[in-house]
């Protein structure tokens, strides 16, 4: 009995320690399959679209008129985007972005119930300073990335490589007789 108790107390603690934000990261993971899932499906208004105009100075890059799919997340002011389509036009990108709601809410909630389990006081509207932040195992190196594909074209030209063949210089040469004797 005391043995059950001892490995229920156990478990208990390390739920604290890492088990919920495990489970708050398993939770923002499911969220944020769901809905790219859904943009995917093209389930989504064009007008909650939010377009997002950044300028780029890249030489040698390529328009694309059309907007394209593209898979990503930026956090502006607070808000916490998901990228939908991108455009690049001559040196600019455009993005058309929607405000991720429910991932908002459960990072908040994970930051509310961080506080609450570590005793921290609660943050108010006009409280300036600095707050204590528990973040994930894992945060610090999760690096959201946009990952570019490039094709190689389908039709190739044929082209004729020939190589010059030479023989290696030999490092001894042979002497075609003997030298003459040395007189003085």
């Amino acid at each position: 009995m005391r043995r059950l108790f001892a490995i229920g107390l156990l478990a208990i603690h390390l739920f604290n320690i890492a088990g919920y934000s495990l489970l708050f990261q398993y939770f923002i993971y499911q969220t944020d399959t769901n809905l790219v899932a859904r943009l995917d499906l093209n389930q989504y208004r064009e007008s909650e679209l939010i377009q997002f105009k950044i300028p780029i100075s890249v030489p040698y890059i390529t328009d694309r008129p059309d907007y394209e799919r593209v898979d990503g997340q930026v956090e502006i002011k607070g808000v916490l985007y998901t990228y939908v389509k991108r455009k690049i036009e001559k040196d600019t990108i455009y993005l058309q972005c929607l405000p991720n709601r429910a991932t908002q809410r459960l990072s908040k909630a994970r930051v509310a119930y961080t506080k609450h389990v570590n005793d921290l006081p609660q943050s108010k509207k006009n409280q300036t300073g600095s707050t204590i932040k528990k973040s994930g195992i894992f945060s610090e190196y999760d690096f959201k990335t946009i990952d570019y594909q490039f094709a190689a074209p389908i039709a190739t030209a044929n082209s004729y490589i020939s190589y010059l063949s030479c023989a290696p210089i030999p490092l001894a040469f042979d002497v075609p007789g003997e030298p003459p004797e040395n007189r003085c």
